[in-house]
């Protein structure tokens, strides 16, 4: 790794942060080129953009707040030797893919319906497989040339301030015109695990020794608590 951009809106910075010439925060205005679209509050909308960071990569690594690295990796893992993308997918899915999405539908699960629709519409192929939500290589050229190929879904999502039954998720996008155009192959060979943070405190104690015993390469922690959970024992 030789940069990490942290992309964040509304000039935020945590206090523990020291400068350092190859960290660098990116506030959101300067990857939106249309700024009638900002404030946005959706990890949907940033990530249209992500490839109009300055100075970053062809190839980045791109992680969302919840997501972590647990165990050793290496570029190899990431990427192959012709710099073909590997790609993770998750193990288990539910989503009824080829259904239009309905208001009682969770975010995601909606954006997954219609990334299932427009990319079925490009390349006459139906969505079987999620891609894991873990932290993941990708490709400022996929990435454009996915805005290409969808710039009226782009265009919408990047207006969408919050989540809603509209959405689409833009590295399932990606991760799907990698996969179709021969320059992303799926790969599961790092131990990965998604764990779920509830109410209860002794279930979440356990999850975290079972992360802790198994030390996944990567792994994301999903925040399921609610305003009843007693808060010393989530924080």
């Amino acid at each position: 790794i030789r940069r990490i951009f942290i992309v964040t809106g509304f000039d935020q910075k945590p206090c523990w942060l020291r400068d350092h010439p190859n960290v660098r925060i990116v506030p959101h205005e300067s990857i939106f080129p249309n700024a009638e679209h900002l404030p946005t509050f959706n990890a949907n909308s940033i990530e249209c953009h992500l490839d109009r960071i300055d100075r970053l990569s062809e190839f980045f690594v791109y992680m969302n707040d919840d997501t972590f690295l647990g165990n050793s990796i290496s570029l190899l893992d990431l990427l192959g030797v012709d710099g073909t993308i590997l790609g993770a997918t998750s193990p288990l899915c539910t989503i009824d893919f080829a259904s239009k999405p309905t208001s009682s539908d969770m975010a995601f699960v909606a954006a997954w319906k219609n990334n299932s629709r427009i990319l079925r519409s490009q390349f006459g192929r139906q969505v079987k497989l999620l891609p894991a939500h873990q932290a993941k290589m990708m490709s400022k050229s996929i990435l454009n040339d996915a805005r290409g190929m969808f710039p009226a879904a782009f265009d919408q999502m990047s207006q969408c301030g919050f989540r809603g039954v509209n959405n689409i998720n833009v590295p399932g996008i990606a991760f799907y015109v990698g996969l179709y155009t021969d320059r992303l192959r799926v790969a599961n060979h790092l131990k990965t695990q998604f764990i779920t943070l509830g109410d209860d405190p002794g279930a979440n104690e356990t999850e975290f020794r079972h992360l802790s015993s198994r030390r996944p390469h990567l792994f994301c922690i999903n925040d399921d608590t609610t305003d009843d959970a007693p808060q010393d024992d989530v924080n």
